[in-house]
């Protein structure tokens, strides 16, 4: 397998072998992890050493575009 250098992100990845070529492929902020790979992204709650108490797996092209909604500047609506 061609190795290759540079940077990527998570999202930029099309194959599984792109998601093992990152430093890292999990993420964790406390006791909540992302977990990728080519086809899903879940996003689980689980202390470390435990069994998970909560999870949802999404198709990664899904979680992309609600990323990507996530991160776009919105109109902000007039007073309510």
């Amino acid at each position: 397998m061609k190795r290759t250098t540079g940077k990527r992100s998570p999202m930029e990845c099309r194959t599984l072998d792109q998601v093992c070529e990152l430093r890292t492929d999990n993420h964790t902020v406390g006791d909540h992890w992302i977990l990728t790979d080519s086809y899903n992204v879940s996003v689980v709650a689980q202390k470390r050493g435990e069994p998970s108490t909560q999870s949802v797996s999404i198709e990664r092209k899904t979680f992309n575009k609600l990323i990507r909604w996530y991160m776009r500047q919105q109109t902000i609506r007039g007073n309510r």
